[in-house]
């Protein structure tokens, strides 16, 4: 019966640790994307582009989006990573404690970050409001 638990908990910490993985690379290449829009955004902003400067900002508040799903998915993988090693601890030692401090804690994200997407949208409306 142990033996029956340890594989089925070896199985399933695999493929944690796969998406983790998985979830680490897309978070890079997100970053990649979103420095790489970053400088489109300032020279489209130079270069007085308004068309495309709305353009970039809209596809980085997107990714910024989908890099807050994939975080939330990388922090969510990794607490069940930590109970799932904390239930092997137990099956490998009955009886055993995990200390407080190792124990997985329910994640929460939080929406902080400033979005220059609903700032140039309003500033775009206040300007057409007042010259309508």
């Amino acid at each position: 019966m142990e033996d029956k638990q340890l594989i089925d908990c070896a199985i399933e910490l695999n493929s944690l640790l796969q998406k983790h993985q998985k979830a680490e690379q897309q978070l890079l290449c997100l970053d990649s994307y979103i420095r790489n829009l970053s400088g489109r955004i300032f020279a489209s902003h130079l270069e007085e582009q308004g068309a495309l400067h709305g353009n970039f900002l809209h596809r980085r508040s997107v990714a910024l989006s989908i890099k807050q799903v994939y975080q939330t998915l990388k922090d969510n993988t990794f607490s069940r990573i930590q109970t799932l090693s904390h239930r092997i601890a137990c099956i490998l030692q009955p009886g055993a404690q995990a200390p407080i401090d190792n124990l997985p804690i329910d994640l929460v994200t939080s929406l902080t970050d400033r979005d220059d997407l609903v700032q140039e949208l309003t500033r775009t409306f206040c300007i057409a409001r007042r010259s309508a």
